[in-house]
């Protein structure tokens, strides 16, 4: 159900199956031409690892370089996510 006020979904709901396939479709559509990478980084696909994510989004040489600025940038870890670089 939507709010009706500010356009929102409730967060204590699921995302909808139907919600799910749609999404996956859009990123196929965004992703089947990338020359390089399998995935669209901005989405965020919940159903990745970590290390997919990382794998699919950057690669291996970029995902590299990324965790040694992460290191250098953020070394207490303060911005992360469930698909952020360590």
């Amino acid at each position: 159900m939507i709010d009706a006020i500010d356009g929102s979904a409730p967060l204590n709901q699921a995302y909808p199956s139907s919600g799910i396939k749609f999404i996956n479709k859009l990123n196929d559509a965004m992703t089947n031409n990338l020359p390089e990478y399998a995935a669209y980084p901005n989405y965020v696909d919940p159903t990745y690892t970590r290390e997919q994510a990382h794998k699919l989004y950057y690669g291996a040489e970029v995902s590299e370089r990324l965790s040694k600025l992460k290191a250098i940038l953020d070394p207490n870890n303060v911005f992360q996510n469930p698909h952020s670089i360590l």
